[in-house]
């Protein structure tokens, strides 16, 4: 029933005039994020939920993960999702995809900031034409195809099979940036980012 009302109820809210820190040029900006709830140790919920493992043995409390994507600038979201059955917050973005309207351009951390994530991503801004802006981990081996003024570079990522990672399934050309980030009284950190945006 929950699912069903997100589906009827929420919508992109954000008005250009109105709401202009909520857009990029004309890309609508979106989240996609996920946290987790602990939840009271009740019989039923004991009896349906597993507590997890920890460094120390079984966690004190049940976890239920789950993710949202939503607008940025007004914060209201545009799909949720609940891991019930112990999905990652990895699975719950997946399927979150399904929900981009068109032409937004959807952000999101390290966690999403892979080959396989971009993949499922990519197909899913293709069909509504929307692009993505994701964190990419640091490890991830790239071939550099071009290197623009702005000191951005266009990329190939490869894409490799489940359980098989020496066996490349296909490329991906993503844009690949690269920004050094620091804080007052913090250390400089590089961070690498992966777009849609050629």
């Amino acid at each position: 029933v929950l699912t069903e009302l997100m589906q009827r109820a929420l919508r992109p809210q954000a008005k250009r005039r109105a709401h202009p820190e909520a857009f990029w040029r004309t890309w609508r900006l979106l989240a996609l994020d996920g946290t987790q709830f602990s939840v009271t140790n009740t019989p039923q919920i004991k009896g349906a939920l597993k507590k997890a493992k920890s460094r120390r043995g079984r966690a004190a409390f049940a976890k239920l993960t789950t993710g949202v994507l939503l607008e940025i600038g007004l914060h209201n979201p545009l799909a949720a999702a609940i891991g019930r059955n112990g999905e990652s917050e990895w699975d719950l973005a997946r399927g979150l995809l399904s929900h981009l309207p068109k032409g937004a351009l959807v952000l999101a951390d390290r966690l999403h900031g892979c080959a396989a994530f971009a993949v499922e991503a990519l197909k899913a801004c293709r069909r509504v034409g929307s692009h993505f802006l994701f964190r990419a981990r640091s490890n991830v081996k790239v071939r550099v195809l071009k290197r623009f003024k702005d000191g951005s570079r266009l990329v190939r990522v490869p894409v490799r099979q489940k359980g098989k990672p020496r066996v490349i399934e296909q490329w991906l050309t993503l844009r690949e940036i690269r920004v050094r980030v620091q804080r007052p009284g913090h250390r400089a950190q590089e961070l690498r980012l992966w777009t849609s945006l050629l």
